[in-house]
């Protein structure tokens, strides 16, 4: 029974996040699926034919020339996945499946297996194909595609025919036709059938635009949109997909610059996207709006750029799946004609203050921002209050990214607040995510600040709500001490009633070390080394002045790509403390 009323609780939690809207279009695609189904069952699957949008631009236009130029950062930017020594075999994810060819367009084998499919129906890798100088092979499969996902099919819906995926797939067609047009690989049926495939695409997707999910997918929609708009030069959506796009542009980028998932995978997609409609629309109102946006998303990833240039793994995040981020921000720059500079000692863009050290080569990012947007928390992590941090050049406390959609334990422990340095109070998290691409239960910021000292001095703090079942608010402060010899994370709690009882409570504050350090502990501290060479790395000490300290160290994992995990050590620190009692963790690193 206590099962039962924790799930309809969560379930309330998540569901009181959506707007009304969300839930009237989910209903509304739910229904129009179901009609859809039924139609292709009958009939065996039914291709959409599409009324004449116009005819295609011809190949030397100048919406023709700037599909040739995206294509040539297409080629360049995209993970190899088809190699001509391994022809009938693909690899997405980082993971190798025999497709055959044309390939076959819902194999069975992949781990996760609805994203491979996904990223098998972007058709990203047909620049692969066209960099081997096989583009005879890239129209095969499409043609293939074509003949063999009917619209009508369970599976069509899922993969073919979802409207991300019409999203992804869309500009790589128009872009590959661009480049092979006058190639002669192209006679004249299946042009056409192409052509009515690209149109009918088009329309089905300004039509089933993804109101009920919004966020990323909302405008990777209307970005596809607005680019078959301008290849069409016409207006598939009444009034121009412009408009919309320039309305999500105001919802989704934040006044820092960050994409308000606050996921760094899906920021470094967005502004990748945006740098895509800067090369290819026409310089009218939304192209000026976006001049506006990319700058401010370049700027807000150097913010946050660590010092070996990655960028940290917030919310779902891995590395290598999208163009690096020095890579995007040259993109930025040179697109914009802007030259942006990294800014020393503290900084703060939308909830993320980060303090950057050059001369020790320390660097560290306090995450004071809410966990997810309001309505729309698929790609967030219970991380609220988290802290990232490179000492001396080596990064020691980091978050674990999220390598893997597919359901289960995997996805559900990398997001959890126990793969991330914060803290939990009498057993209630920071945040609660439930099923795939969920958060329910989720505290919020109070408010934070942070200021600069003389000497290199720095000090930030923030307050949240997550506990106010408990009664209690969570306060964490950062120190750092003029000589960068000592950084502090002071935890405390405090009462949001004057009502609250007094007494102590018991807390868990976990610090999950980057891969490739070991750690040893010896009482109330830990000790970090390099796991290769065994060279010490940094000493954390834990201090609380009313209770005894109990120290644990645990085995988890570190997405450095989708399907591939790295072994870390998470160190668990209880303890109990009263409010306004400081439980302090001290870094000592090892010059």
């Amino acid at each position: 029974m206590a099962r039962r009323r924790n799930a309809v609780r969560l379930y309330w939690e998540t569901m009181r996040h959506l707007n009304a809207s969300q839930l009237i279009w989910r209903v509304r695609e739910r229904l129009h699926r179901s009609s859809v189904l039924a139609l292709g069952s009958r009939a065996g699957g039914v291709f959409i034919p599409s009324k004449p949008l116009v005819e295609f631009p011809p190949a030397q236009s100048m919406t023709a020339e700037l599909l040739r130029d995206l294509a040539v950062h297409l080629i360049s930017t995209r993970p190899r996945a088809w190699a001509p020594e391994n022809p009938e075999s693909l690899r997405l994810l980082n993971e190798e499946v025999r497709v055959d060819w044309p390939p076959a367009w819902y194999p069975k084998r992949p781990r996760d297996t609805h994203l491979w499919h996904f990223q098998l129906h972007y058709f990203d890798w047909i620049w692969d194909l066209e960099a081997e100088q096989r583009a005879d092979l890239a129209v095969d499969a499409i043609l293939d595609w074509i003949r063999r996902n009917k619209f009508g099919s369970l599976r069509s819906f899922r993969a073919a025919w979802h409207p991300y995926t019409i999203s992804r797939r869309l500009p790589n067609w128009m872009a590959f036709w661009a480049v092979t047009a006058n190639s002669g690989i192209w006679d004249e049926n299946s042009l056409s059938l192409f052509k009515q495939s690209v149109a009918a695409q088009a329309r089905y997707l300004s039509r089933h635009l993804e109101w009920e999910h919004r966020a990323n997918h909302l405008l990777e929609n209307l970005a596809t949109v607005a680019i078959a708009e301008a290849f069409f030069d016409t207006q598939i959506i009444p009034g121009g997909a412009g408009r919309l796009l320039e309305a999500q542009l105001d919802e989704q980028i934040l006044p820092g610059g960050q994409h308000f998932e606050r996921s760094t995978l899906y920021h470094c997609r967005i502004l990748d996207l945006l740098c895509n409609l800067l090369q290819v629309l026409p310089e009218e109102q939304l192209w000026n709006r976006i001049m506006d946006v990319v700058p401010r998303m370049a700027a807000f990833l150097k913010h946050i750029q660590m010092p070996d240039g990655s960028a940290p793994l917030l919310g779902d995040s891995v590395a290598r799946n999208s163009p690096e981020p020095n890579a995007l921000i040259e993109r930025a720059e040179h697109l914009c004609g802007e030259t942006l500079k990294t800014v020393t000692g503290a900084s703060a863009r939308d909830g993320h203050i980060v303090f950057r050290d050059p001369g020790k080569r320390d660097w560290l990012l306090f995450d004071a921002a809410p966990m997810a947007v309001d309505y729309n928390g698929a790609h967030a992590h219970a991380d609220l209050g988290s802290v990232e941090i490179v000492l001396r050049g080596r990064q020691i406390i980091s978050a674990g990214g999220s390598g893997f959609y597919g359901k289960g334990k995997l996805r559900e422990a990398a997001r959890a607040p126990s793969s991330h340095a914060v803290i939990s109070v009498s057993g209630e998290q920071v945040g609660v995510p439930w099923k795939s691409f969920r958060l329910a239960k989720r505290g919020t910021p109070i408010g934070w600040g942070h200021r600069l000292g003389s000497g290199g001095a720095f000090q930030a703090e923030m307050e949240h709500n997550a506990f106010h079942d408990l009664g209690v608010g969570c306060r964490r402060e950062v120190r750092r001490f003029p000589s960068g010899d000592r950084l502090w994370i002071v935890d405390s709690i405090f009462p949001l009633a004057r009502t609250s009882e007094s007494k102590h409570l018991p807390v868990l504050v976990t610090w999950p070390l980057h891969p490739g350090l070991s750690v040893k502990i010896e009482g109330p501290e830990a000790l970090v080394s390099d796991g290769k060479s065994g060279r010490q790395i940094a000493r954390l000490r834990f201090r609380v002045s009313s209770s005894s300290i109990e120290v644990k160290v645990r085995q988890g994992l570190w997405w450095s790509e989708f399907g591939k995990a790295k072994r870390r050590s998470i160190i668990g620190v209880r303890a109990r403390i009263g409010k306004g009692e400081p439980f302090v963790t001290e870094f000592l690193p090892f010059d």
